[in-house]
């Protein structure tokens, strides 16, 4: 984790290519083009050596500007060599306009380095990089199915879906796999339906799901 807090150099273990800024009072790192180039470059801020680029691990890292409308030209990716800007390989992120941004998990076989690539086209364009945080990823959080009921089993129709889980939709399945009918309402009426089987799938409000049979005779 790095914050740049009283940074005036790059601290330890940080590497670059190209010119970064420390401006003071900023506590910020700044991938900044200067004045003298005319045909555009690249800056690269390469963080330290990590051993957890294993796709159980993401970034987290605050985007300020230097100058107007240039964010879209960094790129975050990672690289197996912090001396060789070839190895970079960048990795999907949203086009930035500033803020705090977080990637999804990163994986990289082999690669050791996370690294924020500046393309400047003009002098005095930049990018500011604050607040980096290599973070471990949460899990994909997991449907608990005995927190929910479907009752009563068998049904002659109506039946009912209790839950102390946040249930955003219902959806009932026949044994063809044929959509029934979707619902919010934790009370279901299967009336009209054929008799026989089906399946009830419950979906949470963080996109959980589980699915549970369901007898009607």
């Amino acid at each position: 984790n790095e914050t740049f807090n009283g940074a005036t150099a790059l601290p330890a273990c940080w590497s670059n290519s190209g010119t970064i800024y420390f401006m003071p009072n900023s506590n910020a790192a700044m991938l900044y083009s200067g004045s003298a180039p005319t045909t555009g470059g690249v800056t690269y801020l390469i963080s330290p050596e990590l051993s957890t680029i294993d796709g159980n691990h993401l970034l987290e890292y605050v985007l300020t500007t230097a100058a107007p409308n240039n964010n879209g030209a960094l790129e975050i990716g990672t690289m197996s060599d912090n001396t060789d800007v070839t190895t970079f390989s960048a990795i999907p992120t949203p086009t930035p306009n500033g803020g705090t941004y977080t990637t999804s998990a990163i994986t990289a076989p082999g690669d050791k380095y996370i690294a924020f690539k500046f393309t400047y086209t003009a002098q005095h364009q930049g990018v500011t990089i604050d607040n980096i945080e290599w973070k471990t990823a949460l899990s994909t959080p997991k449907f608990d199915t005995s927190k929910v009921t479907v009752y009563p089993n068998p049904t002659s129709g109506i039946f009912n879906v209790d839950s102390e889980l946040n249930i955003a939709q219902i959806e009932v399945f026949n044994v063809t796999g044929q959509k029934v009918l979707t619902t919010a309402n934790k009370e279901i009426n299967l009336q009209n339906a054929a008799n026989g089987l089906y399946f009830v799938t419950v979906t949470t409000n963080e996109g959980t799901q589980g699915t549970y049979k369901l007898i009607k005779k």
